[in-house]
């Protein structure tokens, strides 16, 4: 979001970008219910909500510690960082149970639960 050339292009794409994460922000969540036992499960979902509204309060931070001295574009590269470690962390993620079960068949699911 940085490189774009005017703030009208970057809200465009954030509008996108806003209805991208509303429709998959609840894969985290579905994920969570999967693997969690039902001992830990609340609990899971519980922290998967804090760690989603501390987020926001890191954006927000962010916006009014640096918003005026590296302007929009460099507070959109510093609100990156969090998100390039979440991408490298989806690396070493195990497969969901559910689709493991329907791409690999049900031994792989079971696996799965196992790991």
């Amino acid at each position: 979001a940085g490189l774009f050339p005017n703030k009208w292009v970057f809200l465009g794409v954030r509008l996108v970008q806003g209805f991208a994460m509303g429709l998959s922000s609840h894969i985290p969540f579905v994920y969570v219910t999967e693997v969690a036992s039902s001992r830990y499960k609340e609990m899971a979902v519980l922290c998967m909500s804090v760690s989603t509204h501390l987020g926001c309060v890191y954006v927000s931070g962010i916006a009014v510690l640096f918003l005026n001295s590296v302007g929009w574009q460099g507070m959109m590269f510093i609100v990156t960082v969090p998100m390039l470690l979440i991408v490298i962390g989806l690396y070493f993620t195990p497969e969901s149970p559910r689709y493991a079960l329907v791409s690999k068949g049900e031994e792989a699911a079971l696996e799965s639960l196992k790991t």
